[in-house]
């Protein structure tokens, strides 16, 4: 860095921007394993984080619907990375798993691997929309838009806090 030292004014800021970014960059390029076992698919076009859950059989929870499919499903663990690049279903369960979805591969026949996963609902309750919030944070994942925009998704799965929903 005591190249920089011997740079002036708009040069020197330059290459310290470069620097700042060149770091952000390779903090992005990082493997999310390294962060620790991750699950995504795609949800409506959009890459989601998915949060594993104890497996169980979502077709027979009462209320349970079928209202889609996540498609190219990946993930770093050796219990299910025989399901990369599976379409697996999408249920709602509102009553057990309010402002949730559920990923769960229990009616498609037999396969390798069978799990739940979850992954919240938009702030609507509905399929699409958001609020005020999916500006400065990607609606899919709670991470900074910043960081998504950069591919950082991986590092930022927060898990979200069950509120009651607005009067």
């Amino acid at each position: 860095m005591n190249h920089l030292f011997r740079l002036r004014g708009r040069a020197r800021r330059a290459a310290l921007h470069t620097g700042l970014l060149g770091a952000a960059l390779a903090i992005a390029a990082a493997p999310v394993a390294a962060f620790g076992t991750y699950y995504t698919a795609v949800w409506q076009g959009g890459s989601i984080n998915l949060n594993h859950v104890t497996n169980s059989t979502v077709e027979a929870i009462p209320d349970a619907a079928v209202v889609g499919q996540v498609t190219n499903f990946q993930t770093d663990d050796p219990s299910y990375s025989c399901l990369n690049g599976e379409t697996i279903n999408v249920f709602t369960a509102r009553n057990e798993y309010p402002y949730q979805y559920l990923v769960h591969n229990g009616l498609q026949g037999p396969q390798c691997a069978f799990g739940t996963w979850t992954f919240p609902m938009p702030s609507d309750g509905g399929s699409g929309g958001g609020d005020a919030g999916s500006v400065l944070r990607d609606a899919t994942s709670g991470c900074p838009a910043l960081l998504t925009s950069l591919g950082v998704r991986g590092i930022c799965s927060l898990t979200p806090l069950e509120l009651p929903p607005p009067d």
